[in-house]
């Protein structure tokens, strides 16, 4: 029992909407073959192409289904609804297809056959008791199966038919195909092709096949598959991978190349490990042998299961869409000449058509003059080619818009030409000549004469250089001198006129403003014209500038001018601007220092404004008061363009304003700023300037400021404060600091805060600590038995004027025995000692206005009584002999 299917595919897509520029990535744009992309199924209801820029162009729709091929008669073929529409390559709809069977539209692929038929994809149901084919299989199962329906156009009529299930069995899927469900894609065919004989290669994908139907008996003529397909006919030489699958699986996109071998998109679903890749094979019909001959897998390994294209382009690369975003042009021998990658979506299929643009291919051995136009395009280009190194193709584009991203090295230019030219290669390395544009071929071309070429390198990338062009008017071309391929564009040297701006026509000119005029695109210099006569018979000036600006000197206050300006290349001078008036008058001046508002100003700093030309003096007020009522100060004789005030008080805030005044004019006054002064710098108290002898701990004080909300202190032991020792806040107006170095010089100041007021830093005063303390020797603390009759010692600092010591009975020296302060070297004699007696002693240095702290205390205790000392034997000597006379009795000490 056979019933009308409906068929629609579905694919699992990311519903986006479509923008000037897609979300992609161009990871490579290397001399790809010329065409825009069409990208089918990327699930926008919107037709596009895409450039190498990766902008959309020529936008249609929306419309319900986004697949659109272009066919090889010229048209854009869609389906809607069940028909198929032809447009023309502007998109006009030109006829419709009508289905006249019962069967659904199929959208999978539709082609133009040789006689200008067309040839259908279309889509039947079929119910099928199963479970005679497989265990588990339903009884009324509903099989999906493909048919071909050749249309002939004149006629609408049906010309042949061919139903898949005719000469399949539903066994012949691949054990990927469940065939126990309810409802049963069996073959899904995904791809149609005519073969040079007329009869149709297909692929189905179910089968894991490739086969070719013949037209007259309806029969396979050949079934080629891989490692699943049940029916392969042919031997695979050499086409099997490092997991052992051979052949290909689920693929997409069957076709014959120029040479005849078999081009298809091998999605790579049944293989131990999935990759998808596209695979080119020779097919030898009498051995029943296919051989792989190109591949090309991406890296890392790409994998979709269930869409990708493979097509071979015009000049031998390959235009793969991997299904999964990306799309790759491919070179034989593996190179990439174009990568791009979608951030956001995917897209089925993938073309590159020459539609809404001329390209031209050319092959290329050696020197000589190559034409770029053919029957089909003009490019409206001639390379005249003086070297070429290697052997190949070249192949110009013209692009009727000129490029998105444009950068130049010299833009000395007016505008670019809507048209861009792109020139690339492949076998060559290197070639160099003459490019000759025809000037008829562009459009909207003001003057050949002043036009250039300018070139860059690469497509969308680096920076356009200019080519010294001319234009030969006995051919009508324009040419330049070049080296190698790149993109070309056209620029307008024609000069449009200037459009004055400021001053205003018939107003008030100050003499510090300057004219302006809007710049002109391309002109390098401008012509300006200054009279007082707006005939300009005899300007009074005439001025050159390479920009849109000019100042104007020795003008008189007072009087009226006339100008005008034109613009200038090197090719291409404007004709005269309007003619604008203006009357000379002095400018206001405009205040520079201090800026309006500005806090913490000094009362010593200079207020400062810019020079008024033609101004003789200045009349400069400030004042309390925004309104000036309340005036402080009033001039109207300063000559320079500056006053150093001595009226400015801390923490106040003035107004200040002025006005140039020459002997016939004054100007407006000024803007009124406003600023105020810094807050006073504190005044230091304690301890007083030079001070000296303090102990190691100090409170410094100052005075009180009006406003103050804190102050900030430092100490340094040198009056720069490079070597900082303190550095701190305080609310207060005092601050008590310890410990302090003996012997030490310190420096500290203070300045007054509040908010973002800081004064300027105090005067810096310093002060001295004690010296350092005298360290005792001898005798030493706590010593007994000392003799009555001694020396005291102690340390000697460096550079001491004198010493001062002190003797006692006891230790708060109250019963002093010695105390002098005259002592002039670093000890002492004293023999007024008395017997076991303690002693406490110390001593204090001098040296000048300073002295140190007394040393410690020491004590010490003489001897008990008066020792007698034991006879020293003086005659006669030890060991003497043959004494006479002898003094037996010697003193005793």
């Amino acid at each position: 029992m056979k019933t009308i299917f409906v068929v629609l595919f579905t694919f699992v897509f990311i519903n986006i909407g479509l923008y000037a520029q897609f979300d992609m990535n161009i990871k490579v744009l290397d001399n790809p073959s010329p065409g825009y992309l069409r990208l089918d199924g990327t699930g926008t209801s919107d037709f596009y192409l895409l450039d190498n820029y990766g902008h959309t162009l020529f936008t249609q729709g929306p419309w319900d289904l986004n697949y659109c091929k272009l066919l090889d008669n010229g048209y854009w073929i869609r389906c809607s609804l069940n028909k198929y529409y032809l447009y023309n390559q502007d998109f006009q709809l030109v006829d419709s297809i009508a289905n006249m069977t019962n069967y659904m539209l199929d959208v999978h692929d539709v082609i133009l056959l040789s006689n200008g038929d067309y040839l259908l994809l279309c889509g039947e149901n079929t119910t099928i008791d199963m479970s005679k084919y497989v265990s588990g299989g339903k009884t009324s199962a509903n099989v999906t199966t493909e048919v071909l329906v050749e249309v002939n156009r004149t006629t609408n009529g049906v010309v042949w038919e061919w139903h898949a299930i005719n000469h399949i069995s539903p066994t012949d899927v691949t054990n990927l195909i469940d065939l126990t469900q309810q409802n049963i894609d069996l073959t899904h065919i995904n791809s149609l092709f005519e073969d040079s004989d007329g009869n149709i290669i297909i692929s189905i994908r179910h089968f894991d096949e490739v086969v070719k139907i013949n037209k007259a008996t309806g029969q396979f003529m050949w079934r080629i598959g891989g490692s699943l397909s049940k029916h392969n006919e042919f031997t695979f030489t050499n086409d099997t991978d490092e997991n052992g699958f051979v052949g290909f699986s689920m693929q997409h996109c069957a076709n014959l190349t120029n040479s005849g071998t078999l081009l298809l998109f091998d999605n790579g679903v049944g293989k131990p490990i999935q990759y998808s890749r596209a695979v080119e094979y020779q097919i030898n019909f009498t051995n029943k042998t296919i051989t792989k001959i190109w591949e090309y897998r991406y890296s890392p390994d790409q994998f979709s299961s269930s869409m990708g294209s493979a097509y071979r382009l015009p000049t031998g690369n390959t235009l793969i869409n991997w299904g999964n975003g990306n799309v790759t042009e491919v070179r034989p021998n593996g190179s990439k000449a174009f990568d791009l990658q979608f951030l956001s979506h995917m897209s089925y299929r993938a073309y590159r058509y020459i539609t809404q643009m001329n390209a031209v291919i050319k092959s290329v051995s050696s020197t000589g003059n190559y034409v770029f136009d053919n029957s089909k395009y003009t490019t409206g280009v001639t390379l005249n080619l003086s070297s070429v190194s290697g052997s190949g193709n070249i192949w110009i584009e013209k692009h009727n818009y000129k490029p998105y991203t444009s950068n130049f090295i010299d833009s000395s230019f007016s505008h670019i030409i809507n048209k861009r030219w792109v020139i690339s290669s492949n076998g060559i390395t290197n070639f160099a000549g003459t490019i000759k544009i025809r000037a008829n071929s562009v459009d909207s071309l003001d003057d050949p004469n002043k036009v250039t070429i300018y070139k860059r390198d690469k497509e969308n990338y680096g920076y356009f250089s200019k080519l010294n062009t001319t234009f030969n008017s006995t051919t009508g071309e324009i040419t330049a001198n070049f080296t190698g391929g790149g993109e070309f564009i056209l620029c307008s040297d024609v000069l449009d006129v200037p459009k004055l701006s400021l001053p205003l026509n018939n107003t008030a000119f100050n003499t510090s403003d300057i004219l302006s005029w809007l710049p002109v695109p391309g002109a390098l210099k401008y012509d300006i014209q200054i009279d007082t006569l707006n005939t300009f018979i005899n300007p009074i000036a005439d001025y050159f500038s390479t920009s849109n600006t000019q100042a104007l000197n020795n003008l008189l206050n007072g009087t009226t001018y006339y100008w005008r300006v034109r613009a200038l290349n090197d090719k291409d001078t404007s004709s005269w601007s309007g003619v604008y008036s203006f009357m000379v008058v002095l400018a206001k001046p405009t205040l520079t220092y201090p800026e309006n508002f500005r806090g913490a100003v000094s009362v010593n700093d200079a207020l400062k404004w810019d020079k008024v030309k033609g101004a003789q003096f200045y009349w400069v007020q400030t004042a309390f008061d925004a309104d000036f009522r309340n005036l402080v100060f009033e001039n109207n004789k300063i000559i320079l363009n500056q006053i150093s005030p001595d009226h400015l008080q801390n923490f106040t805030t003035y107004y200040w304003r002025v006005k140039a005044v020459c002997p016939l004019d004054s100007s407006d006054w000024s803007d009124v700023y406003s600023f105020t002064t810094q807050i006073e710098i504190p005044k230091l108290t304690a301890p007083n300037k030079d001070t000296v002898n303090i102990g190691n701990s100090v409170t410094f004080n100052w005075q009180n400021v009006k406003g103050a909300t804190n102050y900030i202190i430092r100490i340094g032991t040198d009056e720069d404060f490079l070597n900082q020792i303190y550095l701190s806040s305080t609310t207060n107006d005092s601050l008590a600091y310890t410990p302090l170095q003996l012997d030490t010089k310190y420096y500290w100041s203070v300045c007054a805060v509040r908010g973002n007021d800081t004064s300027n830093w105090s005067d810096i005063w310093a002060f001295s600590t004690l010296l350092n303390k005298v360290k005792l020797v001898y005798p030493q603390t706590q010593t007994i038995n000392t003799p009555l009759t001694i020396t005291f010692n102690w340390e000697s600092p460096a550079n001491a004027d004198y010493y001062a010591l002190q003797i006692s009975k006891n230790s708060n020296f109250t019963e002093l025995v010695v105390d002098t302060n005259k002592i002039l070297d670093n000890s002492y004699n004293n023999d007024n000692l008395e017997y076991n007696t303690k002693y406490y002693w110390r001593v204090k240095v001098f040296l000048g206005k300073r002295f140190s702290d007394w040393s410690d205390t020491w004590y010490f205790t003489t001897v008990n009584t008066k020792v007698l000392t034991k006879p020293n034997l003086i005659n006669p000597p030890q060991f003497s002999w043959n004494i006479k006379d002898i003094d037996l009795y010697s003193p005793i000490i």
